[in-house]
C-alpha cells in the first residue's frame, strides 16, 4: 500500500461516529441545493452565473458539497488515487504498473516505461483529495492524440500524500523524490520531460520550479537539492493553485460561476500549511520576480478560466513569469469554470471544451 493511501486512512479513523452520521444530511443539502438551482434556474442572474442551466445546477451542488463537508468527509467518499488508478486500468483493459519509491510514494504508469519522452503530471484536489478515474482518463486522450501523431510519450502519475496527515512540504519532498528517481534510475533526460499539473498539482508543479533553481531548506523533512545538467521540456499549468487570498475580485464576480468558493480553498489551504507559514514554494504569487530568473523548464504553458474564482492570481503570475520569460504563455478561455478539462469528463462531456484542446494542442508541440 502506498503513503498516499495510508495518509488518507489514517484521517478516515480519525474521524468520530457523528461525522460519518451527518455526511447524509450534508450531502442531501447539496442535492436540494441543487432542486432550487434547477427550479428557478430561469430566473436566475445569467449574467453572473453559467449559461447553460445544466452547468449552474451542477456548479451550485457541488459548491455546496465543498462547503458543507469537512476534509475527513471528502476523503471518505472519495476513492484514494491508487484504487482510481486500478479503476482505470481496469476500464481500458490494461496492465497497472507503477514505480514504488523507497519512503513508500507511488507513481503509476500510463504507457509503457520504456518510452524516452515523459509527462511527469500532479493531480489536483486541494491536496486532501485523491485523483478521480476522470484524471487518468484525460491523460490517457492526451497519450493517445500524440500516439495519432506517431510521437511515443507515456505518462507518470505521481500518488502523493493527503492532507492533514501529511502536510508541506511533505508532497514538493515526493514530488522531487520521483524526478530525482526518474532522471537518475529510469534514465530519463530532463529534455524529454514534460510536468503538468492542475489546481492544486499546478502548485507542486510551480513549487518543484522553485526547489530546482532555489533549494528548500525544510525544517520538518529533508528534501535534497537536484541538479539538472539541462532544462525540462516544458511545464504546463492548468487552473493553478498559485495564492491562498481569497480576497480577489475574481471570488466575488466569479462567485456563482465556478465549483469553488472562498470556505472551502481557506480551508484545504490550512489543511495543506498546517503549521508553516506561506512561502515561495507554497504560494508561488509571492515569489518577486527575480525568483523566476533561473526557471528550469524551456517552455511553460498556463490556463486559467475566466469564469473562475483563482482567475485573479493566476493572470498576475503568469504576468510575472512573461516579464522575465519570453517562452511562457498565459491562455484565458471563456466561459469555462476551474480545470474545465476535468469537470467535463465528470459530467459526462464527449467533446472537448476550449482549455482541453489547447493542452493537447500544445503538448503535441512540444514533443
Amino acid at each position: 500500500m502506498s503513503s498516499s493511501a495510508i495518509s488518507q486512512q489514517i484521517s478516515i479513523k480519525q474521524m468520530y461516529l457523528c461525522e460519518k452520521l451527518l455526511i447524509g444530511p450534508k450531502l442531501l443539502t447539496a442535492v436540494s441545493s441543487g432542486v432550487f438551482a434547477a427550479l428557478f434556474g430561469a430566473f436566475r442572474d445569467k449574467e453572473n452565473t453559467p449559461a447553460m442551466t445544466l452547468r449552474h445546477v451542477m456548479y451550485t451542488v457541488l459548491r455546496t458539497m465543498s462547503n458543507q463537508l469537512s476534509v475527513a468527509q471528502m476523503q471518505y467518499l472519495g476513492p484514494p488515487t491508487d484504487d482510481a488508478y486500478a479503476k482505470f486500468c481496469n476500464a481500458k483493459g490494461l496492465t497497472p504498473s507503477s514505480e514504488m519509491l523507497e519512503d513508500g510514494t507511488s507513481a503509476h504508469w500510463i504507457g509503457s516505461s520504456s518510452s524516452e519522452k515523459l509527462i511527469i503530471n500532479f493531480h489536483g484536489g486541494g491536496y486532501i483529495l485523491g485523483a478521480p478515474v476522470q484524471s487518468f482518463e484525460f491523460l490517457w486522450q492526451v497519450k493517445e492524440t500524440l500516439a495519432k501523431q506517431g510521437k511515443d510519450v507515456s505518462i507518470l502519475f505521481l500518488s502523493y500524500d493527503l492532507a492533514p496527515v501529511a502536510q508541506y512540504p511533505r508532497q514538493l519532498q515526493q514530488a522531487i523524490s520521483l524526478l530525482s528517481h526518474t532522471i537518475n534510475t529510469l534514465k530519463k533526460r530532463p529534455s524529454n520531460i514534460i510536468l503538468t499539473g492542475d489546481s492544486a498539482g499546478g502548485n507542486l508543479a510551480l513549487a518543484v520550479l522553485s526547489h530546482l533553481s532555489h533549494p528548500h531548506n525544510s525544517e520538518t523533512v529533508r528534501i535534497p537539492p537536484l541538479q539538472l545538467e539541462e532544462k525540462l521540456r516544458g511545464v504546463q499549468l492548468t487552473s493553478p493553485w498559485v495564492s491562498f487570498d481569497t480576497t480577489t475580485r475574481s471570488y466575488i464576480y466569479n462567485a456563482r460561476k465556478d465549483t469553488l468558493s472562498p470556505i472551502s480553498v481557506q480551508r484545504w489551504s490550512k489543511c495543506f500549511i498546517g503549521d508553516s507559514k506561506p512561502d515561495f514554494y507554497n504560494e508561488p504569487l509571492s515569489a518577486p520576480v527575480s525568483w523566476w530568473e533561473n526557471i528550469m523548464a524551456e517552455e511553460v504553458l498556463i490556463s486559467a478560466s475566466k469564469d473562475e474564482v483563482f482567475v485573479d492570481g493566476i493572470v498576475a503570475f503568469g504576468d510575472k513569469l512573461k516579464s522575465i520569460k519570453r517562452e511562457a504563455m498565459v491562455i484565458t478561455t471563456e466561459r469555462e469554470p476551474h480545470n474545465p478539462p476535468l469537470l467535463d469528463l465528470i459530467m459526462g462531456n464527449k467533446e472537448d471544451g476550449e482549455t482541453a484542446k489547447l493542452i493537447k494542442a500544445w503538448l503535441n508541440s512540444k514533443f
